[in-house]
């Protein structure tokens, strides 16, 4: 049996709890870059130039 993914987890919450499925991917999806990087030193510029990749 294969294991779902945390995305498909996430989608299938935001339709249990009847909740918009866009803000529940950006708050996850937030919190998941958050903690990735959060201790690192450069986390501020890191997040800064992952934002312009994003954008381009």
């Amino acid at each position: 049996m294969k294991e779902e993914s945390n995305l498909e987890q996430a989608v299938k919450l935001a339709e249990f709890f009847k909740i918009n499925e866009n803000d529940l991917l950006v708050s996850w999806l937030s919190d998941k870059s958050v903690y990735e990087v959060a201790d690192e030193d450069v986390a501020l510029k890191a997040s800064q130039v992952a934002e312009e990749k994003v954008i381009q």
